[in-house]
């Protein structure tokens, strides 16, 4: 007689049932431990294009990218971020600006940041080299990406893309480096609202 003859109903039942919460539990601790997972970002509520420099010295000329938005971890020991990048795409020409610098009142390097699975909120700065001085701003539309390098990837990952629309006329004012373009998201528009003024240098 097979030992499983003598098993009522109600046993194989109750047997079945352990089975399955094994088997969740197994894979619970697996997506929660042990998968790497990835990192995503929210959409940016603000973009910022124009003049790099500071608050004291004012702009230097430097072409900038400024964003603000929450990177978040799926699984639960987190993710490194060995190093973000954004690319800006007008018509055939495609730049990156590969000088990152992230933080609050006092910016860091960008030189490996951890990300939990609660998130870190903070203002992103990407910026072209010191001698890079070919760059310019014209009238049309952009299309802006931020990458990702993470720790033990080999392939960065694409985190966000949005699109921004500036003007010719809007393009000379930031050239002149008296102004800069700030893209705030507008929820009910469904697309980023714009306006030129002149930079608090973020």
């Amino acid at each position: 007689m097979s030992p499983v003859a003598g098993i009522g109903g109600s046993e194989l039942l109750a047997l079945a049932i352990s089975a399955i919460a094994l088997g969740i539990s197994a894979l619970t601790l697996w997506l929660t431990y042990f998968r790497k997972g990835t990192v995503k970002m929210t959409r940016p509520a603000q973009v910022y294009l124009g003049p790099d420099g500071s608050r004291k010295a004012g702009p230097n000329g430097r072409p900038k990218i400024f964003l603000r938005a929450l990177l978040l971890a799926e699984s639960k020991r987190g993710r490194v971020v060995e190093s973000l990048y954004a690319t800006l795409t007008h018509e055939e020409t495609r730049q990156n600006f590969n000088v990152w610098v992230y933080g609050e009142d006092k910016l860091v390097r960008g030189s490996g940041l951890h990300v939990s699975n609660v998130g870190v909120v903070t203002n992103h700065h990407f910026s072209l080299p010191a001698d890079f001085s070919d760059f310019r701003w014209k009238g049309g539309r952009y299309k802006l990406e931020i990458f990702a390098e993470l720790l033990g990837d080999k392939n960065p990952i694409q985190l966000t893309s949005v699109f921004l629309e500036m003007s010719a006329d809007e393009a000379g004012s930031i050239t002149t480096m008296q102004c800069g373009m700030y893209y705030d998201w507008g929820p009910q528009a469904g697309r980023y609202i714009s306006h030129l003024e002149q930079p608090d240098v973020p």
